[in-house]
C-alpha cells in the first residue's frame, strides 16, 4: 500500500514539474540584476547580446540550460555565448557611462563560431601594462568614465579600444581587445577606459584592398566544417557586385537590414547553423541572429570579422553622460579592414530596436546630438516672415547640414509648399524649389550655410515693408527684402594615415569631416603644399626624415592639422614612451628568427624584472641588468615593449600614457616601445649573398672544368680525392717553405748588415723580406684541390709534375711561380711576359710561345691540343732556367 502512494506521489512530481519547469528553470539562474548591485557578474553564466530573460519555450526545443539561450545576462562578456531563445525588455540600470560623444559601448569579442553561438579563449588573456597598438592610430583619441550599477567582469570602451584603469585590480586584455578584471566591478564603483576612436567609412572604403596579417585571416575566417555550403554560395550572390572587402561588408549589412525584419520573438532549430537558419528559414530575429549571420557571411568569402556584445548608448542624461540600461544590451560585428583596422557594422535594422523600446534613437544616426528629442530640434533651423494676413516662410533642412554632403532645402508658407522659388546657398543658386517646396544642393565647405529664398515677382507675395525676421538658431538677415537663415557647419576635418609611416617612406591619408570625404583639398607636410585630396578625400604624400611629421588639409574653411609619430625603419631605436628600450640584434643585422638583446633603462638606470613582449607576445622579463635575449619572429616590422613592475613607479610621477590620460591613470605602469624594421630587407640581401657565392663557385668550377655531372658520377671517389687534396697542399707547402728558407736566410744575413745603414737601411731590409715572402707563397700549388676534384693522383702530379703534358692555362698559372710580378691579378699578359724577360731574365721565346698559346685559348676559340707541344717544349725550358735561382742561385 505504501508503494503504491509513494509511486502515485512520484507520478504526481512528474506531472506538476513538466508544467512548472519553464517557469522554474527561468527564475533559477536569474537573480535580481537590479537591486544596488546585487546582481550576477557577467563573465559567469549569462550570455552576451540582448537582454532579458528566457521563456518557457526553452524546453519544447529541446534546450537543457535556460541560460544558454536568450542573453540571461544581458551585455556581458562570457566565455560562451550562444544564440536563440525569446526575449522580455528588462529595464535594469546597468551602467552610466560619461563621454564626449555617444558610442556603442563595447564590452568583448568573439573569434570562434561553434554553429550554435560564440566561445571566446580565455587563454589568451595577458596583464594590461600599457596602451594596446592600434592600426593608423598613434594615441587615444579620448577617454569615458564608466560607474557600474551591478557587478561586471567586463569593462566598457569603445571600438579600438586603448587602455583601462581601475581602483586596486589589474585589467587583463585578450586578443578580441576586451577588458576584464579577476574582481569584479562592483555597484556604484567607478572605472576609466581610453579609446583610440572609430575609423571613418571614407577611410575604410579607401584602404579596403589590401592584404591581411597572417594571424588575422586565420583566427578570424574560421567557420566550423559542416558549415552549409549554401550559406557562402549565397553571400557570393549578394556580394558579387563589391570590388573589395569593405563594399563586401556593406553589401551583406544592407541585405540583412533590408530582408529580415526585428523581433524578440525568435527561434530557430537549434540543430541547424544558426546563420544558415537565419538566411534561409526565419524572417525576423534580434541582434544576436543579424550579427552571427553577418560574420559568417563575410567568413565564407575569407573577409575577417568578429561578432561583439555590449550596449547601445542609452538615454542621454545630461551634457556628455548616458544612462544604460539592460534593455540597451547590445550585438554588432567587427570587421578587419586592411591598413585601418577593426570597423564596426550593424546589421540589426535600427528602427526596429527604437519600436521595440531597446533604444531612443537609430543606432545609424549616432552623432554628437544622438538622442531622439534632440535629433529633432537640430533638423530644423526656421526663418520666418509675417505679413498682414499672417502668413509666413519656413526654410527647413531634412538633415544636419556637413561641408560637401548634400542637402534638401524645404520653403513652406503657413505650412504650404513654396513652388517656383529659388535657392541660394552662400549666394550660389542650386535650384528653384519643386511642388514639394524643397531643392536640393551641396553644402559649401564654409564655416555657415546661408540659405537665400528668391520669390519670384510673378507669385503672390506679402509685403516685404513688414518682414519679421527670426530664426531659432542665428539671427535672419534680409538682403533686398529677401529671406536668408544661416546655419552653423562643422569645419574640424579629421586625417587618417592609412598603414605604418616610416620617415621617408610614401603614405596615403584620408582626410574627412563629419565621416564624410574631402575632396579637392590641399595637403600639406611640415608646412609644405604637397598633394591634393582625390574624390574619396586621399593623397599619397612623401614624409620627412624625421620622428614626426606635422599634416594639415584645407579646403575653403574647413581645415585639420594631425602630429603623426613615425617609426624608423632602421633597428636599435627607441619608441614611444618613458622607459627606454633598445634593441641590438647579434647578427650583423636584424635577421627573421635570430637572437638579439633587449635593455630596458629608466632615466639611465637598469629596469629589472620588466615584462617584454615582441609583437604583442610576451617573450621573456629583464634580468638585474635591465636586459633580456629574445628572438625576432618572422614579422617587419616588429614592436618590442617593455613594462615596469608592478610598483615602478618614477619619483617625479610622471603618467606612463603621457598627455592623453587623466589623473586617474597616474598608476599605470611604465612602459616604453622600440620597433625595428628591415628585417625582410635584410633578409633579401643575405639570400642575394648565399645566391652570388653559389653562382661564384658554380661559375668557378665550371672555369676549371668541375662538373656536377661528374661530381656525382665519381662520388664514392670525393672523400679519396679531398684528402688527397689535402695532402698535396701540405706537401707543395712544406715545398715551398723548404725552398725558401735559404733565400730567406741570406736576406737576413744582408739584412744584419743593412741595420747598420740606419732607417734607409731597415726600409730596404722590409722589401726585401716582403719580396722574398711573396715568392715563397706563390709556390704553393693551388691546383692541387682542382686536380683532386677532376679525379687526379695528387700524390703522382706532386711527385712527377713534369712528366705530365700541362694545359695551356695551367702552363701560364705555372709561369707565375717563376716570376716575381708584384701584381698578377691586376697586371695584363703582356705585362707579365714582358716583366718575365725583363726582370726575371726568363727566355724570351718560351715566353713568348706561352703567352701567345695562352691568348688564343683564353681569348680565341682555337682549340689547346693544336699547341700543346710547344707549350710542353717552352714551360720545360722555363724551368730549366728557373731552377738555378729558386734552389738558392743568385737572386734576380
Amino acid at each position: 500500500m505504501m508503494r503504491a502512494i509513494l509511486a502515485a506521489c512520484c507520478l504526481l512530481g512528474l506531472v506538476l514539474g513538466g508544467a512548472l519547469a519553464p517557469a522554474a528553470g527561468i527564475q533559477t539562474p536569474i537573480p535580481d540584476l537590479g537591486v544596488e548591485g546585487e546582481g550576477i557578474d557577467d563573465a559567469g553564466s549569462g550570455e552576451g547580446g540582448e537582454s532579458g530573460h528566457g521563456d518557457g519555450d526553452l524546453g519544447a526545443n529541446g534546450s537543457s540550460g535556460v541560460s544558454n539561450y536568450g542573453g540571461v545576462s544581458a551585455g556581458g562578456y562570457p566565455e560562451r555565448a550562444t544564440v536563440g531563445g525569446r526575449l522580455e525588455l528588462a529595464d535594469r540600470p546597468a551602467l552610466v557611462v560619461e563621454s564626449p560623444e555617444p558610442a556603442r559601448w563595447r564590452l568583448g569579442a568573439y573569434a570562434t563560431y561553434t554553429g550554435d553561438g560564440w566561445e571566446q579563449g580565455s587563454d589568451s588573456r595577458v596583464p594590461l601594462s600599457s596602451p594596446v597598438s592600434a592600426v593608423s592610430a598613434d594615441q587615444p583619441a579620448y577617454e569615458i568614465d564608466v560607474r557600474v550599477r551591478r557587478s561586471f567582469r567586463s569593462l566598457a570602451t569603445v571600438n579600438r579600444p586603448a587602455f583601462a584603469a581601475t581602483e586596486g585590480r589589474q585589467v587583463f586584455v585578450d586578443k578580441e581587445r576586451a577588458f576584464t578584471v579577476d574582481d569584479p566591478i562592483r555597484a556604484g564603483e567607478t572605472y576609466t577606459t581610453l579609446t583610440y576612436g572609430g575609423v571613418s567609412p571614407a577611410s575604410a572604403a579607401v584602404a579596403s584592398d589590401g592584404d591581411y596579417p597572417a594571424e588575422i585571416e586565420a583566427r578570424y575566417t574560421q567557420l566550423p566544417d559542416d558549415t552549409p555550403d549554401r550559406l557562402g554560395n549565397r553571400t557570393a550572390e549578394i556580394t558579387a557586385d563589391a570590388e573589395t572587402p569593405y563594399e563586401s561588408a556593406v553589401a551583406i549589412e544592407r541585405w540583412l537590414e533590408a530582408t529580415k525584419e526585428y523581433s524578440l520573438n525568435a527561434t530557430h532549430d537549434r540543430d541547424a547553423d544558426v546563420a544558415t537558419e537565419f538566411v534561409f528559414e526565419m524572417e525576423a530575429g534580434y541582434c544576436q541572429y543579424f550579427a552571427t549571420s553577418m560574420v559568417a557571411m563575410l567568413r565564407t568569402q575569407g573577409i575577417p570579422a568578429r561578432y561583439v556584445t555590449g550596449y547601445s548608448p542609452g538615454d542621454r542624461v545630461g551634457d556628455d553622460e548616458y544612462r544604460v540600461s539592460e534593455a540597451n544590451a547590445h550585438a554588432w560585428v567587427e570587421v578587419y579592414i586592411a591598413d585601418v583596422g577593426w570597423v564596426t557594422f550593424d546589421p540589426t535594422p535600427a528602427e526596429g530596436r527604437v519600436e521595440a523600446g531597446r533604444d531612443p534613437a537609430p543606432l545609424d544616426e549616432l552623432g554628437d546630438n544622438w538622442d531622439a528629442a534632440t535629433d529633432e530640434d537640430n533638423a530644423t533651423d526656421t526663418l520666418t516672415r509675417s505679413d498682414e494676413t499672417g502668413s509666413s516662410i519656413s526654410v527647413t533642412l531634412t538633415e544636419d547640414p556637413v561641408p560637401g554632403r548634400p542637402t534638401t532645402a524645404v520653403v513652406t508658407r503657413n505650412g504650404t509648399p513654396v513652388t517656383r522659388a529659388d535657392v541660394l546657398f552662400n549666394g550660389e543658386r542650386v535650384g528653384g524649389t519643386n511642388r514639394g517646396g524643397s531643392v536640393t544642393g551641396t553644402v559649401p565647405y564654409a564655416e555657415t550655410l546661408s540659405v537665400e529664398v528668391r520669390i519670384r515677382e510673378d507669385l503672390p507675395q506679402p509685403d516685404r515693408d513688414e518682414l519679421d525676421a527670426t530664426v531659432a538658431y542665428s539671427a535672419g538677415i534680409q538682403t533686398d527684402g529677401n529671406p536668408i537663415v544661416e546655419f552653423p557647419l562643422p569645419t574640424t576635418a579629421e586625417i587618417d594615415p592609412l598603414g605604418d609611416p616610416a620617415p621617408g617612406e610614401s603614405i596615403e591619408v584620408v582626410a574627412t569631416v563629419q565621416g564624410d570625404p574631402i575632396p579637392a583639398a590641399d595637403v600639406s607636410v611640415d608646412g609644405q603644399r604637397v598633394a591634393t585630396t582625390d574624390d574619396r578625400g586621399s593623397a599619397t604624400v612623401e614624409l620627412p626624415d624625421a620622428e614626426t611629421a606635422d599634416i594639415v588639409v584645407e579646403r575653403g574653411d574647413v581645415s585639420g592639422d594631425r602630429t603623426i609619430s613615425l617609426r624608423s625603419n632602421e633597428s636599435n631605436v627607441d619608441g614611444s614612451g618613458p622607459l627606454s628600450v633598445s634593441v641590438t640584434p647579434e647578427a650583423p643585422a636584424p635577421l627573421p628568427y635570430t637572437p638579439a638583446t633587449v635593455r630596458v633603462e629608466y632615466e639611465n638606470e637598469p629596469v629589472g624584472n620588466a615584462t617584454v613582449t615582441v609583437d604583442g607576445d610576451t617573450v621573456a622579463k629583464t634580468g638585474a641588468d635591465g636586459t633580456a635575449t629574445v628572438r625576432f619572429p618572422l614579422s617587419d616590422p616588429i614592436t618590442v615593449t617593455a613594462a615596469a613592475p608592478e610598483g615602478y613607479v618614477s619619483d617625479s610621477g610622471e603618467d606612463p600614457l603621457g598627455e592623453t590620460a587623466s589623473a586617474d591613470l597616474g598608476g599605470a605602469r611604465l612602459t616604453g616601445t622600440a620597433r625595428i624594421g628591415g628585417l625582410y630587407r635584410n633578409a633579401m640581401g643575405v639570400l642575394g649573398i648565399g645566391i652570388g657565392l653559389v653562382g661564384g663557385l658554380v661559375g668557378l668550377g665550371r672555369r676549371r672544368d668541375i662538373h656536377l655531372r661528374r661530381l656525382l658520377a665519381d662520388r664514392d671517389r670525393l672523400p679519396t680525392a679531398a684528402a688527397q687534396s689535402v695532402l698535396g697542399v701540405v706537401v707543395g707547402t712544406g715545398a715551398a717553405v723548404d725552398s725558401t728558407l735559404p733565400a730567406l736566410r741570406r736576406r737576413l744575413e744582408a739584412g744584419l748588415a743593412l741595420l747598420t745603414d740606419g732607417p734607409e737601411g731597415i726600409v730596404t731590409l722590409g722589401a726585401a723580406l716582403a719580396a722574398t715572402l711573396r715568392r715563397g707563397l706563390r709556390r704553393i700549388d693551388p691546383r692541387a684541390l682542382f686536380a683532386a676534384l677532376r679525379g687526379e693522383d695528387t700524390a703522382n702530379r706532386a711527385a712527377g709534375a713534369t712528366a705530365r703534358k700541362p694545359a695551356v692555362r695551367e702552363a701560364w698559372d705555372e709561369l707565375r711561380t717563376h716570376t716575381t710580378v708584384p701584381s698578377w691579378a691586376t697586371s695584363t699578359p703582356g705585362e707579365i711576359a714582358r716583366w718575365a724577360i725583363e726582370r726575371d731574365d726568363l727566355p724570351e721565346s718560351a715566353v713568348t710561345t706561352l703567352l701567345s698559346a695562352f691568348r688564343e685559348v683564353e681569348y680565341g676559340d682555337r682549340p689547346p691540343e693544336e699547341r700543346a707541344a710547344a707549350i710542353e717544349a717552352a714551360i720545360e725550358r722555363i724551368r730549366e732556367t728557373a731552377a738555378p735561382a729558386d734552389d738558392g742561385g743568385a737572386d734576380r
